[in-house]
């Protein structure tokens, strides 16, 4: 059988209602509330079916935009965050190839007969 696809009444709803009394949801609410301009709210409170039905209709629109731009800003953090840890890799080996040129060269030197396992009386 084909799995049960649920439907849910306001456009753009994509999970359950959480209860107005959850932390996340009176996060975003109050969020959206006081910065109507929130990409992270609008998206927020459209998939969780905060918003009446008649807003989130007229709010459609933005929330497409939003979400394309909260993409697009993802995609873009998650290169700068890779292209950062590759400089600092490319960093580390450098300094760990300095480190060990320079122990290598302290100045001693072991001679002919000196060494593990050679013991003179």
């Amino acid at each position: 059988p084909a799995p049960a696809v649920e439907y849910y009444e306001k456009p753009g709803q994509k999970f359950v209602q959480d209860s107005r009394g959850n932390g996340t949801r009176v996060f975003y609410e109050t969020l959206f509330r006081q910065k109507p301009g929130s990409k992270m709210a609008l998206v927020y409170c459209i998939e969780h079916g905060v918003l009446p039905k008649d807003e989130a209709k007229r709010l459609m629109p933005d929330y497409e935009k939003a979400k394309i731009a909260l993409r697009d800003e993802q995609r873009k953090a998650v290169a700068v965050a890779a292209s950062k840890r590759a400089a600092e890799s490319s960093a580390k080996r450098a300094r760990i190839t300095d480190v060990a040129v320079s122990e290598g060269d302290i100045g001693m030197s072991v001679g002919g007969d000196e060494g593990v396992g050679t013991m003179t009386m």
